[in-house]
């Protein structure tokens, strides 16, 4: 394989190694990530207000997704905010967090800087299939296999305050359920415990008129199951968004814009009236990309009133509970 790169261009490899290759490879570029992060986070420190304070260490590392007891410990000592991301099979739900994750790759984001995960193995992992290296001439996310309910995790960091923030990472065909009139509590029993709630609908399936109806439609029913009982809280904001936008000419983007927020207005019983989001997360043009993705993240991260709660659930795993108190923020001061 030497000379190859990426190591499955090898005619001599077979799929198995070079599969096991890009692990290693990925593992490297974790370890060498780690030290990037870790000389970037000591310069922000010696060049912030921070600098007469005692000396703070942050740890950056982790391994895989977390599985519910992992996420409830890490809630209860940080007051992490919860995120669900919802959808359909392919929907787009962890490219979306992929490409959240490459933004900060390339330096602070929204203002925001990344200070590490206890996931990012699972973050790199599902990012290396987008990377160039990876071989593949279109980038793909692989999609979730995971049984159980797993979350992503980021520690972000902004005027010398630390910001922690669990995103769920389910597989689709839990929606699909969902959609189809299972209990949410049953599918998805961490639904209740979400702090924000987003939605994704295809863009793919949303270019021809003869799928369009039956994707919104789908969505409307996905939306009502989320909200009905036992699933996401009445006060907790709740956002709709098209993912793959890039794919949809502009006449049918600005149909697909005015109909999920006729959808939003139809949820506007809740608390707050849904936001509307369209979303080019992997589009040729970075710029477009990134700018619809910072005003997904700027709405995902702001700052709510929550208040202390300790909300529990049952699901075949037996009791599992969240627990969080406020601030969100928690000041390293």
């Amino acid at each position: 394989m030497e000379g190859f790169d990426p190591v499955t261009e090898c005619p001599n490899t077979s799929p198995a190694e070079g599969e096991d290759a890009v692990r290693e490879s990925v593992d490297e570029k974790v370890e060498s990530l780690f030290a990037e992060i870790t000389d970037d986070l000591d310069r922000d420190l010696v060049n912030s207000d921070l600098q007469s304070a005692s000396p703070v260490r942050l740890e950056i590392g982790g391994d895989q997704s977390l599985n519910v007891q992992e996420a409830s410990s890490l809630a209860a000592r940080s007051s992490a905010t919860v995120i669900l991301v919802a959808g359909e099979a392919e929907s787009g739900k962890t490219t979306l967090l992929v490409e959240l994750y490459a933004q900060f790759l390339l330096g602070a984001f929204a203002d925001w800087s990344f200070g590490g995960s206890e996931t990012l193995v699972a973050l790199e992992r599902r990012h290396a299939a987008a990377r160039a290296s990876s071989g593949r001439i279109v980038p793909t996310t692989e999609r979730t296999q995971d049984e159980d309910m797993r979350f992503l995790h980021f520690r972000l960091g902004k005027n010398g305050s630390i910001r922690e923030v669990l995103v769920s990472d389910l597989r689709g065909e839990l929606f699909e359920n969902v959609r189809n009139g299972a209990d949410v509590r049953d599918q998805v029993p961490v639904a209740i415990r979400a702090d924000k709630s987003i939605v994704l609908v295809d863009g793919e399936q949303l270019i021809k008129p003869g799928t369009r109806g039956a994707a919104l439609f789908h969505l409307r029913q996905l939306v009502g199951g989320l909200v009905g009982p036992g699933g996401v809280r009445p006060n907790s904001p709740l956002a709709i968004i098209c993912a793959k936008a890039d794919m949809l000419p502009a006449a049918v983007r600005d149909e697909v814009h005015t109909r999920l927020s006729a959808m939003a207005e139809e949820f506007g019983n809740r608390a707050e009236k849904p936001a509307v989001f369209i979303l080019t997360a992997r589009s040729d043009d970075a710029t477009t990309s990134r700018a619809s993705l910072k005003a997904l993240f700027e709405w995902m991260i702001a700052s709510d009133d929550a208040t202390a709660r300790n909300v529990q659930y049952q699901n075949s795993l037996g009791d599992r509970q969240f627990w969080r108190e406020p601030p969100i923020g928690r000041n390293l001061d």
